[in-house]
C-alpha cells in the first residue's frame, strides 16, 4: 500500500493515552450495582431487550501503544498502527496534533469504508539523550465516539555503541576561516564485513552547503576505544561563511551497522542522526539588557499576552568594514515576530552600532518558542530565529534566537 507523507506540527510531549469506549455484545452481565441472577432468573438487560447496535463509523485500532524496547541514540525507527473501520458507514482519517513523523496510508483523500483498513506510520528518531522515550500522534476521526485516537510509541535509548566523540564538535570558530571536526564509527565483532559510512548535512539547513565530509580508514591500533577491532574516521569540514552565533546541525550518518555489526557492502543499516556543534564569531555581534552573550539568545522570559512585549538591543560592527557595515532583515521565525533595525552609528574608529528593536505584539495565542524543538528531543518548536543579512565580507548572515513563553 503507498504510503503518502503529510506534514505535521510538532508539539509539547506528555499527551495521555485516550480511553477506548467498548463495543460489547448481548451475554451474560454482572455489574458491581446489581448481583447476578438467581438460577431461573433473567438478568436485567435481557428484560429491555438487546442492546443498540451503532450505527455509523466506528474506529477500531490493533493498539494504541507500541513498546519499541530500546535502540540506539540516533537512529530512525517506525512502526504502523492498522485502523479498521468496524462500522456501517465511510471512516475518515487525518493527522491531528503529534511530535514524530506520521504518514497515513491511501486515506488521506479516500473513507475507509466498512470493513477496511488501512495502516498509520509513525517515524521518529531517537536524538534525545540516553533515557526513557515518548513520541505520540494524535489521529482525528469522523466517528462520533472516538473523534480523536492517541497513538504512542515509548522504549528507552541507549548510547551510541562504537562512536566516539557522540557529536562533531567545531567549537568556537572564526565566520571567515575554514574548520574541521571528527568522529570515528568502529566495531568491536572480529572477522566483520569492512564498515561502509556515508554522511551529508539536513538538506533542509540553509547551511547545508557549507559542510563536507570525508571518510578515513583508520588501523585498529590508531582507533579510540580500546576494545575496537575495526572502524573509520568520519571528518566534516564547514566552509568559511557560517552565520554568526551558536549553531546546531544534524548530520545523516548513513551505514551497513545492523545491531553494530557490519554486514554486507551495501548502506542498508542504521542511519545515524549525529549532532553537530560550533560557536561562530565574526565581526557583527548582539549586544543588549536581555542578551544571553555566554549563550547567545535574546531572553523575553514569560510574556502576558493581553500585553505583549518590546526589547531594545544593538548590533556592534568592528574592524575595518565597521562604518560601512549595516544589517537588514532576511526572515523571522515565527513570521509574525515584529523586528525594527535602525541606522548604524560610528561610535569610534574601527567600531559601529545599529539599534534593533525586537517586538512580540499583544494578543497573541499561549505560545512556547524555547530551546530544543521536538525534532531535536526538546518540546514544541524550540527557539524562534531573526535571520539577518548584512553587507560585511566577513559576516554576511547573522542568526539571532529568542526565547519567550506567551501566557494567557
Amino acid at each position: 500500500m503507498k504510503l503518502l507523507p503529510i506534514a505535521v506540527v510538532s508539539l509539547a510531549l506528555g499527551a495521555g493515552i485516550g480511553v477506548a469506549l467498548a463495543y460489547v455484545e448481548v451475554g451474560k452481565v454482572e455489574t458491581a450495582f446489581a448481583p447476578p441472577p438467581r438460577e431461573g432468573e433473567l438478568p436485567p438487560t435481557a428484560l429491555s431487550g438487546p442492546l443498540k447496535v451503532y450505527d455509523g463509523p466506528v474506529a477500531t485500532v490493533d493498539k494504541e501503544l507500541y513498546d519499541f524496547g530500546t535502540m540506539q541514540r540516533g537512529v530512525t525507527k517506525s512502526h504502523e498502527f492498522v485502523f479498521t473501520n468496524t462500522g456501517t458507514a465511510p471512516l475518515t482519517l487525518e493527522v491531528g496534533r503529534t511530535t514524530c513523523k506520521c504518514t497515513l496510508g491511501e486515506v488521506s483523500d479516500k473513507p475507509l469504508a466498512p470493513g477496511e483498513s488501512s495502516p498509520v506510520r509513525l517515524e521518529w528518531v531517537a536524538k534525545s539523550l540516553p533515557g526513557e522515550f515518548r513520541q505520540e500522534a494524535t489521529i482525528l476521526t469522523n466517528d462520533p465516539r472516538k473523534p480523536t485516537v492517541n497513538l504512542s510509541v515509548v522504549g528507552l535509548i541507549t548510547e551510541t555503541s562504537g562512536l566516539t566523540p557522540e557529536e562533531f564538535l567545531l567549537g568556537r570558530v572564526s565566520a571567515d576561516q575554514e574548520s574541521t571536526a571528527a568522529v570515528y564509527l568502529t566495531t568491536y565483532e572480529k572477522d566483520s564485513d569492512p564498515i561502509l559510512v556515508e554522511a551529508a548535512a539536513d538538506p533542509q539547513s540553509p547551511q547545508a552547503d557549507k559542510y563536507e565530509f570525508e571518510v578515513v580508514p583508520v588501523e585498529a591500533e590508531d582507533l579510540p576505544l580500546e576494545r575496537a577491532v575495526a572502524g573509520v574516521k568520519l571528518v566534516v569540514k564547514a566552509k568559511p561563511g557560517l552565520p554568526i552565533g551558536h549553531i546546531t546541525e544534524w548530520v545523516s550518518v548513513k551505514t551497513n551497522l545492523h545491531d553494530g555489526v557490519p554486514k554486507g557492502d551495501k548502506l542498508d543499516g542504521d542511519t545515524l542522526q549525529v549532532p553537530l556543534f560550533a560557536v561562530v564569531e565574526g565581526d557583527v555581534s548582539v549586544r543588549g539588557a536581555h542578551w544571553s552573550k555566554e549563550r547567545d539568545f535574546l531572553n523575553f522570559g514569560t510574556v502576558a499576552s493581553r500585553d505583549g512585549a518590546e526589547e531594545n538591543l544593538f548590533l556592534s560592527f568592528k574592524g575595518n568594514n565597521a562604518a560601512t557595515t549595516r544589517a537588514e532583515v532576511a526572515s523571522t521565525d515565527p513570521e509574525w515576530l515584529e523586528v525594527e533595525l535602525g541606522e548604524p552609528k560610528v561610535i569610534r574608529e574601527g567600531v559601529a552600532h545599529q539599534p534593533m528593536k525586537v517586538r512580540i505584539p499583544p494578543h497573541r495565542p499561549a505560545e512556547v518558542r524555547s530551546g530544543a524543538g521536538a525534532d531535536d528531543g526538546g518540546q514544541g518548536e524550540g527557539d524562534a530565529h531573526i535571520r539577518l543579512k548584512t553587507n560585511n565580507p566577513s559576516t554576511p548572515e547573522l542568526d539571532v534566537r529568542v526565547r519567550f513563553v506567551i501566557a494567557q
